[in-house]
């Protein structure tokens, strides 16, 4: 009996430290296991087009951690040319430092078959991705209900952590990089991939999102780059920041005069920082609409230059605002835009101007907010009309006040300005005006300038009331700038006012009667008719017949349209 013990005891004993040593060992028998099962992947991956090669493997049973190192995606020999001779849409290139999967259990997951992991971790992913535009892309649907099974029921990760991501995206017909990712930190909570979320338009769910991108580039167009400095969202917050947002213009001025064969504005843009604010990841995944509290942009500087001695651009119709808002392919509504501090200088060269040097117009401290920018019916129904209102320093000297009201849903695209320019000296006109049209303006002070127009697909009517006192103008010759028109000159000066006083007997108002040009866009439809009126205030006239009733006419038309609006922004 004493002996069965013993040998009973003894046996126990080896059992013990057999299974000890089996335990102990568990972690390399499982590594050499994985190590050759992604051998033979990929020793029996030759009809692929990609390579994928590793420098380790280590795996920890006991705390639940899987980790694979030195891991490199490229494409086979020989199909580096295949994405520009069209025989394949595109590749991808990618390397990655390291891949980590940590707090798993294996024991858990055979009871409940629910894949629960604390964190993947995803460091230093070096991803280029390239592509041949011209070859028609072909969609695979592929059924994700079947990853989930009797044997995987779901998947959820505590935290995915992606580490210092570089991304770029190159559209191979093109010399240059089209897209730039620089250094990019993100932070995704609670992702669960179940039954439910499968068949959403995303997948997952989460808790919580948290990115950070160090920079990004972008070649947008032949012309022109696109780049920011550090860009940050975060779920929680609802919030984007966008640091040094900017259109770089690839050439000079001269350069791209050279490349153009038609009139077409040059542009270069920087802000100081945008931020858009009230964006709920879930409601559009679950709505699909894009509702956003607020779009701010501090601090921006637009100069335009555009050269009208070119030829006009082909022929092509412009649709108005309120069109193309209606015709945003997707639900929108953003409730306030507003952007501060901004500078504005438009620069152009008139087609009868010998001078290279263009004249100059500029806005200064520009505060511009819009409200009600939004193509959704239903809110639309309590507030119809989009309100945009433009407030700066013209020429850095006079307030100017804008107002333009947008009914969006009117199928005649009509919309309402109405607007006032303080007092200035006219002189400051001059330098503009004598690179535009060899005009000077030699004295004057412009009082003030009221105008308010009503304008539709078609046709603008309204009127221009300036007044001014002392004005003279001299015009130079074409073929000698430095000469002056003496008889134009003295003509102009005789048959135009010199003063012009909104009250007074002889007052003139510039009456606006402009029909549309279908070519140019909607700023320009809104200088152009102003023109008009200004034109008009000058020029001996008569007041243009029937236009006062019809803009009687329109505004009574509009008047319950615009009334609704105003009492829906409280205004007096």
């Amino acid at each position: 009996m004493k002996k069965s013990y013993i040998i009973l005891i003894s046996a126990f004993t080896i059992l013990i430290v057999f299974i000890g040593i089996a335990l102990i060992n568990i972690d390399s028998l499982l590594e050499k296991f994985i190590k050759e099962e992604l051998n033979r992947i990929i020793e029996s991956s030759d009809h692929r087009i990609y390579e994928f090669n590793y420098k380790d493997v280590d795996f920890h049973v006991w705390n639940g951690s899987f980790e694979i190192s030195g891991v490199e995606i490229i494409p086979k020999e020989g199909m580096d040319d295949s994405v520009k001779n069209g025989t394949q849409r595109s590749l991808v290139t990618a390397q990655l430092n390291t891949l980590s999967v940590i707090g798993f259990s294996f024991l858990k997951f055979y009871q409940t078959k629910r894949l629960k992991i604390e964190e993947i971790r995803i460091i230093d992913p070096k991803i280029n991705f390239s592509f041949n535009p011209e070859v028609k892309s072909i969609k695979k649907k592929f059924d994700l209900t079947t990853l989930l099974t009797e044997r995987l029921r779901s998947i959820s990760v505590e935290k995915l952590n992606f580490q210092n991501v570089d991304f770029d995206f190159n559209n191979v017909l093109r010399k240059n990089l089209l897209l730039k990712i620089d250094s990019m930190n993100m932070v995704i909570n609670n992702l669960v991939f179940d039954s439910i979320f499968i068949e959403k338009t995303i997948p997952v769910g989460y808790e919580g999102i948290n990115l950070f991108i160090n920079k990004i580039s972008a070649n947008i167009s032949e012309h022109y780059m696109m780049e920011t400095g550090h860009f940050r969202f975060n779920s929680e917050e609802k919030l984007l920041e966008i640091d040094s947002v900017k259109l770089i213009p690839k050439y000079t001025i001269p350069e791209f005069n050279k490349m153009i064969t038609e009139e077409k504005a040059y542009l270069n843009i920087k802000a100081k920082l945008l931020q858009i604010s009230g964006i709920d990841i879930d409601s559009i995944r679950n709505t699909r609409k894009f509702y956003f509290d607020k779009i701010s942009l501090n601090d921006p500087v637009i100069i335009t230059y555009k050269d009208k001695r070119l030829k006009d651009p082909a022929y092509k119709y412009k649709k108005l605002l309120s069109q193309l808002i209606r015709e945003i392919p997707v639900d929108f509504k953003i409730d306030t835009i507003n952007v501060k501090n901004g500078h504005i200088k438009v620069q152009s060269i008139g087609d009868k101007v010998p001078q290279t040097k263009p004249g100059e117009i500029t806005f200064n401290s520009v505060y511009l907010n819009v409200y009600s920018f939004t193509n959704d019916s239903l809110f639309l129904e309590k507030r119809p009309i989009m309100g945009i209102y433009f407030n700066s320093k013209f020429m850095g000297v006079a307030n100017l006040d804008v107002h333009i009201s947008i009914p969006i849903f009117n199928n005649s695209n009509s919309f309402k300005v109405k607007g006032k320019l303080a007092e200035m000296d006219a002189t400051v006109l001059s330098e503009f005006l004598n690179k535009t049209l060899l005009v000077r303006i030699k004295t004057g002070k412009i009082k003030n300038i009221d105008f308010e127009f009503i304008a539709d697909n078609d046709s603008a009517i309204g009127y221009v009331d300036i007044s001014y006192q002392n004005l003279k103008i001299d015009v130079k010759s074409n073929k000698d700038p430095g000469k002056s028109m003496k008889f134009i000159n003295a003509l102009i000066n005789t048959v135009a006012k010199t003063d012009n006083i909104k009250g007074t007997p002889n007052f003139s108002r510039g009456f606006i009667a402009y029909k549309r040009d279908y070519n140019k866009k909607f700023i320009s439809y809104l200088w152009l008719s102003l023109q008009n009126g200004m034109l008009n205030t000058f020029r001996p006239q008569k007041e243009v017949k029937g236009q006062s009733k019809d803009f009687k006419k329109e505004n009574k038309k509009d008047k319950g349209i615009f009334k609704k609006w105003k009492k829906s922004n409280n205004e007096d």
